[in-house]
């Protein structure tokens, strides 16, 4: 399952910073009736496109002790299964838009 967390850094940071970001402390599972801490679990990296660069970031995952359940806490510039930022898709609508309306 995924949780879109808000850093408060930009692509560039969170790349720059890798897995000394401030990741975030998630409670509460949504899979059972847990209601502490989820434990950290590990990372996975991931791919990251802009419009002017490629970059690999950390991805956090977290862990359910109780029924075992993951959980990836991603940034909420990134799109869930896709490598682009959504920086991204709102310049090429806006190209889209602009060649449609003029």
């Amino acid at each position: 399952m995924i949780i879109i967390y808000h850093f408060g850094v930009n692509i560039q940071q969170y790349a720059k910073l890798g897995r000394g970001n401030l990741f975030p402390s998630i409670y509460g599972c949504k899979n059972c009736p847990y209601e502490g801490k989820l434990y950290r679990h590990g990372f996975y990296e991931r791919g990251v496109i802009t419009s002017s660069a490629y970059y690999r970031i950390p991805v956090l995952l977290l862990k359910c002790p109780v029924c075992g359940k993951t959980y990836s806490v991603m940034p909420d510039w990134l799109i869930p299964y896709f490598q682009y930022c959504y920086a991204i898709f709102v310049y090429i609508d806006i190209g889209i838009i602009k060649t449609v309306v003029f």
